[in-house]
């Protein structure tokens, strides 16, 4: 099998399993939570739970076997955010900056990420409102 291909594949497989591990998570969570309890809710417990299950997998050594084998399918899904601004930290520690300068480095990394798709996210809804489509119109 081609290897590009074959990266793309176990990418995408990758984050679908998580994607499905994290859905397990809040069926299961709506099945003892109670009804009445708001959806939004139940998804933050979940990603507090996949959070708290990334950092056990990330100390572990786990998880960079994971990365290691579904490359970008293992950083793309929010839980993969944990490990990722774990490495830029340990990354900046391995090359002397105090844990401030770690904790500084991987603040850096967040703002770019969440700047981008915030800035992303506002060139789509002013793009659906001007041409009249989706929940904006």
């Amino acid at each position: 099998m081609n290897s590009k291909f074959s990266s793309v594949v176990r990418a995408f497989l990758t984050g679908g399993l998580i994607c499905l591990a994290i859905q397990v998570i809040m069926a299961a969570l709506g099945a003892v939570l109670p009804p009445e309890l708001p959806l939004s809710l139940r998804g933050a417990i979940a990603l507090v739970i996949a959070g708290a299950i990334t950092i056990v997998l990330t100390l572990s050594g786990v998880y960079a076997k994971i990365a290691d084998f579904g490359g970008m399918g293992a950083n793309l899904p929010f839980i993969g955010l944990v490990p990722a601004l774990t490495g830029v930290m340990c990354d900046a520690r391995a090359h002397g900056a105090s844990l401030g300068g770690a904790i500084a480095a991987a603040l850096k990394v967040m703002l770019l990420l969440f700047g981008c798709g915030f800035g992303f996210s506002l060139v789509f809804v002013f793009a659906c409102t001007a041409l009249g489509v989706g929940i904006f119109a």
